[in-house]
């Protein structure tokens, strides 16, 4: 399951690992066989219980090692998704943003336009004015003459 909980594992194998040798000491010991030394069984008890415990060891090893691999492609899964979703994040940014650059192209050509048509107006109505203007002083030069 849980990080901590396989990491509340290594204690128990760790002890496992001590307590199998602790009693292979005591299995071995002179004083624990009695008069004789170490019978040929005692040994066999012992090697048995030695890879017994190695086992023990390996096999939590081993569930701690799927563990972790299952830990790190849960990481590696969950990192592909938010890649993902930030690469179509930014997708959409990227398209928004070249719909209002366009659009403000669009108004600021529209904009220059009314300028434009603003000016040649002001242009004709200047020229008017000053056709106006012209008649009006040819007709007061009249009337003082």
């Amino acid at each position: 399951g849980t990080a901590a909980g396989r990491d509340a594992d290594i204690p128990r194998a760790t002890e496992r690992r001590s307590t199998a040798a602790a009693d292979g000491e005591r299995k071995s010991s002179p004083d624990r066989v009695g008069p004789k030394l170490c019978s040929s069984s005692a040994r066999r008890e012992h090697a048995n219980a030695a890879k017994i415990s190695r086992n023990d060891a390996r096999t939590a090893d081993v569930r701690r090692y799927k563990g972790m691999q299952e830990q790190l492609v849960d990481r590696i899964t969950q990192l592909s998704h938010t890649v993902q979703e930030l690469q179509d994040k930014l997708e959409d940014a990227e398209q928004h943003l070249e719909r209002t650059v366009r659009e403000k192209d669009r108004t600021i050509a529209s904009k220059d336009e009314e300028i434009s048509q603003m000016k040649a107006k002001m242009e004709d109505m200047a020229r008017e004015f000053g056709g106006m203007l012209k008649e009006t002083l040819d007709k007061m030069r009249e009337r003082i003459e």
